[in-house]
């Protein structure tokens, strides 16, 4: 095949396929990179092979002739796609290899590769071992993360021990890496364009000492939903629910049918809509319990009208975002639980693009006395923010079945 063609193969995505656009799946991967490029050569070529066959229709000899060309190109064409070399051409002529930290080890063409720029975005999430296998394949390397949003994660089934040294952040690559550089060789970023002012200003707040401001113009962060006109973070108030309880599950998991209920009440109004089908919508909790129970609440409920909605739990999120989040607490008694690691809750409220609402027993999040809560802090900043932030003190009777 002309090495030309190869020079048109920009970027090349190697690894696992799972969790990747459309996009990508149908330009990017091997498998569509061949099947274009060869569905390319087999339209052109046989295009040139009828154009001759026809010049020549009434001359035998190169009739004969160019019939034997087209046996060969479609064996040529055949054979071509199982040729390793041509997995290498591709490889070895892109400019761009996008893949995750471990995924570049299952292409055999790429182990051996070093390259010019190593670029690993969400390295504060990456493990140690991960970020080595990147480390030892670049001249320069980039890392792009955030150490006050999720950690790495670690299975504490499979080891208690690493689950402790992961959220120790001085156990993590990204974290040594960012201490003992010097300033020459790392930026801190302090404007976010993703969140209406009003959001970002909490998040920046909250979680990051006021460092962070608002690039972005409050005009084009405007949500839809006209019964919060004017509002951009929610807090629905449970704590007077009568059915307002963290129920354990088998495995450890915690559900709450009055946030739920809650939810489904949010849901339908927002169905109601005659934007409906513009909104999107994300739906974070820290349990996979209440996931799945809010997930079967909307798969038997009548939301069609609401253009999307994604449910999944806070560590799915991450790298994420939506128009509308709608975040689920769950806890009631004892403990909030996770929810006292303030880079969770930062991942969580910082997915919302135009309105954030919180579904929850506010009185109990204010109250649970632990120096690592960061609720008190949320709660004041929507308190002193009345023009902009509302709370929505649920009475048992609005919810009445």
């Amino acid at each position: 095949m002309n090495s030309t063609k190869f020079k048109d193969v920009h970027v090349v995505r190697i690894g696992d396929k799972k969790n990747i656009s459309k996009e990508v799946a149908t330009q990017y991967i091997m498998e569509a990179i061949r099947k274009n490029m060869f569905s390319s050569v087999k339209e052109k070529s046989t295009h040139y092979i009828e154009s001759k066959l026809e010049l020549f229709a009434e001359d035998d000899k190169e009739q004969e002739k160019w019939l034997s060309i087209k046996e060969l190109q479609e064996d040529w064409i055949k054979r071509c796609g199982d040729f390793e070399s041509f997995d290498y051409q591709v490889i070895n002529c892109a400019s761009i290899i996008a893949g995750t930290c471990v995924g570049y080890l299952s292409n055999e063409f790429v182990r051996d590769i070093v390259f010019d720029y190593v670029i690993v975005d969400e390295a504060a999430k990456a493990t140690t071992p991960e970020l080595l296998v990147s480390i030892i394949k670049a001249k320069k390397i980039i890392l792009v993360g955030d150490q006050k949003q999720l950690p790495p994660f670690a299975d504490s089934n499979l080891s208690k021990l690493s689950v402790e040294l992961v959220k120790n952040p001085e156990n993590r690559l990204f974290y040594i890496l960012f201490n003992i550089l010097p300033d020459t060789h790392k930026q801190i970023l302090t404007t976010q364009y993703r969140m209406i002012r009003n959001i970002g200003d909490l998040i920046s707040i909250v979680f990051y000492d006021g460092l962070i401001d608002t690039g972005i113009n409050d005009k084009l962060r405007k949500h839809k939903v006209t019964f919060y006109s004017g509002k951009s973070i929610i807090w629905y108030n449970t704590s007077h629910l009568k059915n307002n309880k963290q129920l354990e599950q088998k495995g450890g998991s915690y559900i709450n049918q009055g946030e739920n209920k809650v939810i489904k009440k949010i849901l339908s109004e927002m169905n109601s809509l005659n934007v409906a089908n513009e909104l999107d919508i994300g739906i974070i909790t820290g349990y996979s319990a209440q996931k799945n129970l809010i997930k079967k609440s909307i798969d038997n409920g009548n939301f069609t009208r609401i253009g999307n909605i994604d449910v999944n739990t806070l560590d799915a999120f991450q790298g994420r975002e939506n128009d509308i989040i709608i975040y689920s607490t769950v806890r009631t008694s004892k403990s909030i639980g996770f929810q006292k690691e303030k880079e969770r809750v930062n991942v969580a409220f910082s997915r919302a693009k135009e309105l954030l609402i919180i579904c929850g027993d506010l009185d109990f999040f204010y109250s649970w006395n632990n120096i690592e809560n960061k609720f008190p802090q949320i709660i004041g900043y929507i308190k002193s923010k009345p023009d902009e932030c509302m709370i929505i003190d649920i009475q048992e009777e609005e919810f009445s079945e």
